[in-house]
């Protein structure tokens, strides 16, 4: 059985004890812990050993930052930190890979390493302040780009270990919660698309047995009634393709527009022969096109991909129209 795969990141020497006992409480949950001292991570010989740890955090379920007082090595794909104080560290570029694949993530941040971050806040351009807690102020900025994201940075300051596992495993069942509750959702939506297509056939059979029940009687507006009742059905059915397609869309600043208009569309759609009929009485009704720099529209429609005609054609087809013979066009 597949397990979630849990990337944890941090610098190694001064939070190795909390590593390895992190590594533990994960994989006690059932979890696949990654940490690169456990040999877990297959590192390629044709790139720099960090590489490797970026293709491991991509490929991750679940990333977990640790954030303490040392900012770590540089980055094998950083400016040289000789030359460029604010170069990036390993476990910040580890940190921006998961970041960038949509990863969710948890920062762990040391509780005196946070505090003295409101100092840094209040004091920014000092350059000449020493701080305790730190051997680097890139570690503050790292800290300022996970305030900024507007989501998945969830930060917990803590002052012991087993205030991390309280708050991995309360942060863990919240996420197990909401996958249960959004698998929920999705059985309900399908159950109520079910429940339309019931309707609909509910509602072909209705439609069927009616005309049967018309055409069985000697009222001489029988066939009149079917056919306006039929063409109802379809004006209603062509208004709600209409306003929503989106290839229409595209070509139209706007598709709302009243039931007026609605219904001389409709009927432009019908009986228009080909693609160049149908655009040049489209023209005719006036309808906000976007602009095509020069060309007519319906070589506006032919330039266009594969997948647009092809669109266009099941729109066609939906309202019941033969669909374009686009090799005529040619």
């Amino acid at each position: 059985m597949a397990k979630p795969r849990v990337f944890v990141s941090s610098t190694y020497y001064d939070l190795k004890h909390i590593r390895a006992s992190l590594g533990l409480f994960i994989d006690s949950l059932g979890y696949e812990s990654i940490l690169f001292e456990k040999g877990q991570i297959p590192f390629i010989s044709d790139d720099p050993l960090d590489v490797s740890c970026y293709r491991e955090a991509e490929s991750a379920d679940i990333f977990v930052l640790i954030i303490g007082g040392r900012y770590g090595a540089e980055a094998s794909t950083s400016k040289n930190k000789n030359q460029h104080p604010d170069y990036n560290s390993i476990t910040r570029s580890e940190y921006d890979t998961a970041s960038q694949n949509h990863i969710p993530t948890y920062i762990l941040i040391e509780k005196g390493v946070y505090a003295e971050y409101q100092t840094y806040k209040n004091n920014r351009e000092n350059t000449t302040i020493k701080y305790a807690h730190v051997d680097n102020i890139n570690i503050f900025k790292l800290i300022d780009d996970i305030h900024n994201k507007p989501k998945n940075n969830p930060i917990f300051s803590f002052e012991k270990y087993n205030e991390i596992e309280e708050w991995l495993r309360e942060q863990w069942a919240g996420l197990f919660k909401d996958f249960l509750t959004k698998r929920g959702n999705l059985k309900n939506f399908e159950s109520l698309q079910n429940q339309i297509q019931n309707l609909e056939n509910l509602s072909d059979t209705f439609k069927n047995y009616l005309e049967t029940l018309l055409k069985e009687s000697n009222g001489k507006d029988k066939d009149n009634l079917i056919n306006k009742e039929n063409e109802k059905l379809k004006l209603a059915k062509f208004k709600q393709n209409f306003s929503t397609n989106n290839d229409f869309n595209f070509l139209l600043e706007t598709t709302n527009f009243d039931d007026k208009k609605i219904k001389e569309i409709y009927e432009v759609f019908k009986d228009s022969k080909n693609i160049d009929d149908l655009f040049e009485n489209l023209e005719k009704l006036k309808l906000p096109f976007k602009k095509q720099s020069e060309e007519k529209l319906s070589e506006a429609l032919i330039s266009e991909s594969e997948s647009l005609k092809g669109n266009i054609n099941d729109f066609m087809i939906s309202i019941g129209l033969e669909p374009i013979d686009y090799q005529e066009l040619i």
